[in-house]
């Protein structure tokens, strides 16, 4: 169903949100696409992604069998062991914090 907009020369942010989640939706959408056949043409691609995955579940389990469930866990460990190096910059990080 298609939505009536206003013709007001500006974009709400409503639309705008919904405009950006389009497009970003439509990338994502198109590389799944792409990993998806190259997983069904490579066998030793679909081999090596299903071992990165099942090595990120293996590794993210014994930390948290460590004690270790988020971020800020994992720096309060490297800082009592003097290895503030390990992770200087959290702007990097590419994952959540809990």
């Amino acid at each position: 169903m298609k939505k009536k907009i206003r013709k007001t020369g500006l974009l709400t942010e409503q639309q705008l949100n919904e405009f950006i989640t389009g497009i970003v939706k439509g990338i994502f959408m198109g590389k799944v696409k792409k990993i998806g056949k190259l997983m069904k043409d490579d066998p030793k691609f679909k081999k090596a992604l299903d071992d990165y995955i099942d090595d990120t579940e293996d590794f993210r389990d014994e930390l948290k069998r460590q004690g270790f469930t988020s971020v800020r866990d994992l720096e309060a460990a490297a800082k009592r062991i003097g290895s503030d190096h390990l992770m200087p910059d959290r702007s990097r990080q590419h994952f959540p914090d809990e």
